[in-house]
């Protein structure tokens, strides 16, 4: 229970409690039906991009998509996609071209 305990002319105890709540995680699910459009800028400025299904193998689909679902979890505490692995810039032009 927050609040001031004082002891006169000794010290004085201030009581805080944690307020502080987690907060959720936000799932998505969003269909593409081979509308997918990415582009992806590399460390030196190249960009590539794809226009057509999901790229998969990048960590924003799930084993049998097919390609037309991007899924994405994301915690709503840190703002950070859950189970997100890095990825190599080869990875992501390669998984576009592919798309």
């Amino acid at each position: 229970m927050p609040g001031n305990v004082t002891f006169p002319g000794i010290f004085r105890i201030i009581i805080v409690t944690n307020t502080y709540k987690t907060m959720g995680i936000l799932k998505i699910s969003a269909k593409c039906s081979d509308l997918c459009w990415t582009e992806y800028t590399d460390k030196n400025g190249n960009v590539t991009n794809s226009d057509s299904y999901v790229p998969e193998g990048i960590g924003i689909t799930e084993d049998g998509d097919c390609g037309d679902y991007v899924r994405i979890d994301i915690d709503m505490q840190t703002g950070q996609i859950l189970n997100w692995k890095p990825v190599s810039d080869a990875k992501v032009i390669k998984a576009q071209k592919e798309a």
